[in-house]
């Protein structure tokens, strides 16, 4: 019997932590904050500053968008600069990165 509680006790906690690792639910990324965006798993972070840069140069046709390497290179940044302003607007946070990445190219 009490394994079995036990065993009830660990796979509530696992399933406690896995939730707490969730995504953003039902918010559009054009409305995020760089919290929401800390609280994506790393490996998702990329994916969210493509779609970020995307809406950004959607305004700007001419301009190019990021490649996989760029993507690669600024997610840390973006990361770092979210970190210390988390309630500032995620896409605002992109395009004030990109805007410093392009002009070092």
């Amino acid at each position: 019997m009490t394994k079995i509680i036990f065993g009830a006790m660990i796979a509530a906690m696992l399933l406690n932590s896995s939730l707490v690792q969730a995504e953003p639910a039902n918010k559009v990324i054009g409305g995020w904050t760089c919290e929401d965006f800390i609280a994506l798993k790393e490996s998702s972070r990329p994916v969210a500053v493509s779609y970020a840069s995307a809406l950004y140069h959607k305004a700007q046709p001419s301009q190019t968008g990021l490649n996989v390497k760029d993507i690669e290179t600024l997610t840390p940044e973006i990361y770092q600069a979210c970190s210390k302003i988390p309630q500032h607007s995620f896409t605002e946070v992109v395009s004030q990165e990109w805007d410093k990445f392009k002009k070092h190219l």
